[in-house]
């Protein structure tokens, strides 16, 4: 590089400086339910090669000098509504505000990045940011989370090839960073990124602050994606002291006189009371799709499950599938849950084939309860199905229709 270069480049350094402390001071002013978050992510400049525009890791904010310069320019320009460097940089709050670094976990990074562009330009446009445009915009898509919306985009490539393009094509394409990359970039700005407990602090504070707002302005519709950020930022619950108290709970059977109503017996009449039984057997469906599971951790789960099973003195069936049943079978009393050989499968998922399964089982035991090992993502049936337990790793988010949602951590005990 050449002295005129560098020059070149120290100023458009400065001046992309100076935009973005303008565009941070006024939007601290319009959403100071937000300052607290936007003023303690790290804020670096980078004309590093491979951000085009703007980046985050979910742990720091990274934006292009040049990209920083051109928008500032063009809301200053005459036939401009201004404030498009303020909505990138509020574009790239919501992000770390919604995790959505980590949620991608391994889903397609450009189809995910795509879906929650969708999620934070909604939300942004709700708070009354003017986005450049070309910003993936959908209102149809507005309350859904990003997992919704990613699934939406895999199920079509028609759509997700033209979703993809669009994002491209306007030069906006913001970048999901890694953290080794994050972690570069704070360094050479003489900075440090945010620690996991800063993170979750954000993501706690901030999901309150967007509720308030939204509420305020008049949005007061469910919002799935704050249901996720709810879901994920939710402590563990003891998992195993959850699973066996669900298990075990009464049901609520039809009525019986094998326990009068004890209130009607002083004035002479012996009606039906309820009485309550507790499962009389345990279907454990294995969602093998991908195959994605550490045996090790999954030996644990069933471990615990196969406890339940002895405590409770119940049959006890596995069934593992994807889009389809791959195997199903009962066990033998005594049987271990650990030893036997059901992780086969690949694909996506599809949980009504299990669900058809259940029902079979259900004609002949009809108190028994289901406990799906997921990570809930696939197709659910329209129509409920009680007593089921989702038991999800911990990491991913769980958005059911139905049954309950019993979260553990992915460590082998």
């Amino acid at each position: 590089m050449t002295v005129c270069g560098a020059d070149h480049a120290a100023e458009q350094h400065a001046q992309a400086r100076e935009a973005l402390s303008r565009a941070k001071t006024k939007l601290v002013r319009e959403l100071p339910e937000l300052a607290s978050e936007l003023l303690r992510v790290p804020l670096v400049v980078t004309q590093v090669w491979g951000i085009d525009t703007a980046a985050t890791d979910g742990r720091m904010i990274a934006f292009d000098a040049a990209f920083t310069v051109r928008l500032a320019a063009d809301d200053a320009a005459a036939s401009s509504h201004g404030g498009t460097l303020k909505a990138v940089l509020l574009h790239e709050l919501l992000h770390i505000i919604c995790r959505h670094a980590e949620r991608r976990e391994d889903r397609d990074a450009l189809v995910w990045n795509c879906a929650v562009d969708y999620v934070v330009n909604n939300m942004a446009i709700d708070l009354g940011a003017n986005l450049p445009t070309g910003a993936l915009i959908d209102r149809s898509l507005s309350g859904r989370s990003g997992e919704q919306i990613y699934r939406l985009l895999m199920a079509d490539p028609a759509i997700r090839d033209a979703v993809a393009e669009q994002r491209s094509c306007y030069g906006l394409a913001d970048t999901m960073l890694t953290p080794e990359e994050g972690n570069a970039l704070t360094a050479v700005a003489g900075l440090q990124p945010l620690t996991r407990t800063a993170v979750l602090e954000i993501a706690r504070r901030g999901r309150t602050a967007l509720e308030v707002i939204l509420r305020k302005q008049g949005h007061g519709s469910p919002n799935a994606e704050l249901g996720a950020l709810d879901a994920i930022n939710r402590p563990p619950p003891r998992w195993r002291q959850a699973l066996s108290d669900w298990c075990q709970q009464p049901s609520r059977d039809e009525s019986s006189f094998t326990r009068p109503n004890r209130r009607m017996l002083g004035h002479g009449f012996v009606l039906p009371g309820h009485s309550g039984r507790t499962a009389q057997g345990i279907v454990v469906g294995l969602d093998t799709s991908g195959s994605r599971w550490d045996r090790r951790v999954l030996a644990c789960v069933l471990g615990q499950i196969e406890q339940l099973r002895d405590v409770m003195g119940c049959p006890c069936w596995i069934i593992s599938f994807d889009t389809k049943v791959t195997a199903r079978r009962q066990l033998e009393p005594g049987e271990s849950l650990v030893a036997t050989e059901v992780l086969r499968g690949g694909g996506g998922t599809d949980f009504c084939c299990f669900f058809d399964e259940l029902e079979e089982i259900r004609a002949s035991q009809a108190q028994t309860v289901a406990v799906i090992i997921t990570d809930c993502m696939g197709t659910f049936p329209t129509m409920p199905h009680d007593r089921t337990c989702w038991l999800v790793p911990e990491a991913f988010s769980a958005a059911v229709p139905f049954g309950v949602v019993v979260r553990y951590d992915e460590q082998p005990d």
